[in-house]
């Protein structure tokens, strides 16, 4: 048995409810005031369909891995929450 430990970075997708899609939402509503941080953060933001495809492809490729692996999911770089609001 292997076990194989994926750690998943920041996914979004729509109407998922997370940080992206309800930035997305507020834009959408023309909301007067949005109550963030001052977006100092960084982090690594990936879509959903891509997250998706990472699965398959560590599922398709099982035979490869060692157990007790960990392997990242993510775009490999992160983003500014401030830059990605403006």
């Amino acid at each position: 048995m292997k076990f194989i430990n994926l750690v998943l970075e920041q996914f979004y997708g729509p109407n998922d409810g997370r940080f992206i899609s309800s930035l997305i939402t507020k834009f959408k509503n023309q909301e007067s005031a949005i109550d963030l941080t001052l977006g100092e953060q960084v982090r690594d933001f990936i879509f959903i369909d891509d997250l998706i495809d990472a699965f398959t492809v560590v599922l398709n490729h099982l035979h490869k891995f060692e157990s007790n692996v960990e392997i990242p999911i993510g775009t490999g770089s992160g983003s500014n929450i401030r830059d990605i609001v403006v």
